[in-house]
């Protein structure tokens, strides 16, 4: 098994991970998808919330389709940002998605990607393209705390576009704190659409 990364920091956390799991099997190259060639022929290639931070996720797809096997699968998992859903009405969580998906789209990539999928599977080339969505959601727990989380991490970025100033974003985090805090409400993480595919014999 090999995994890649373009930040060795994420390198490093993932052999840490898969050490403490007591898996051995991994190797870990540092590599971007969108022009570093494989050698290798792989029976199954995965990328998961990959393609939506790329400005060419054509190339990436390509280039996993040379890699692979004939008859080999690849499967990919990425966002569709804009279909949270949260109760009652929150508007820093709005507010949250739509700084979100603008960031977003700002430095080259696509917040909500994940309905091209199978187009784009089908441009790279694969076959046998299917298709299903998830949306983790909850009342309770972690699933609550993703969009504070992930507004103090997109924090810098926001602001460094100009697309909110460091007010506004603590106010929006502090709200949206709240809001996961209040017993009754609920908050959903975005759409996951998983499309999968075959290279051709």
């Amino acid at each position: 098994m090999i995994a890649t990364d373009v930040d060795p920091v994420k390198i490093d956390v993932a052999r840490h991970e898969v050490e403490a799991a007591q898996v051995s099997n991994v190797e870990y190259r540092l590599a971007d998808i969108t022009r570093d060639a494989f050698d290798e022929e792989f029976d199954l290639v995965h990328a998961r919330f990959l393609l939506t931070h790329l400005p060419g996720p054509e190339r990436a797809l390509e280039n996993m389709l040379r890699s692979m096997c004939p008859g080999g699968v690849v499967v990919v998992e990425d966002i569709d940002f804009r279909g949270h859903f949260c109760y009652p009405d929150c508007p820093a969580f709005w507010r949250y998605v739509e700084l979100y998906t603008e960031t977003v789209e700002r430095r080259g990539g696509d917040a909500n990607i994940g309905p091209r999928l199978p187009a784009l599977l089908d441009q790279a080339g694969f076959q046998d393209i299917q298709t299903n969505v998830v949306q983790p959601a909850g009342s309770s727990g972690d699933v609550k705390l993703m969009a504070s989380l992930t507004m103090e991490n997109i924090a810098e970025a926001v602001a460094a576009e100009g697309l909110a100033t460091q007010s506004e974003i603590e106010a929006i985090v502090a709200e949206l704190r709240n809001f996961a805090s209040t017993p009754g409400t609920v908050q959903s993480l975005p759409r996951i659409v998983q499309a999968w595919a075959r290279r051709s014999s």
